[in-house]
């Protein structure tokens, strides 16, 4: 959970997270500007909200940066985006993803 900071986050690898109440499997966002680089994102499961990945809130008010990630198995079962989800208005930038 990213709420407030600006972290870069690379090289990573994120594999059968889930978030059982909430969105965001791997990783949440809530009012933070991360740069997200090189990463993998595997089986990640949001079971009640969008975002089996990656997910940020309109609160996330600067844009969120995911560059050079691999997605293999996301699901968000109950909600959308199985692997990004960008709820009520939050800039997701997504380069050769």
């Amino acid at each position: 959970y990213l709420a407030g900071s600006s972290p870069t986050i690379r090289d990573c690898v994120f594999e059968a997270n889930e978030s059982p109440s909430g969105s965001g499997g791997a990783i949440a966002i809530d009012g933070a500007r991360p740069v997200i680089l090189a990463c993998v994102f595997r089986d990640n499961v949001a079971d009640q909200g969008g975002g089996g990945a990656i997910a940020a809130n309109a609160t996330t008010s600067t844009p969120v940066l995911v560059s050079g990630c691999r997605f293999f198995g996301n699901s968000a079962p109950s909600g959308s985006g199985g692997a990004i989800y960008a709820e009520d208005g939050p800039i997701v930038v997504v380069q050769s993803c």
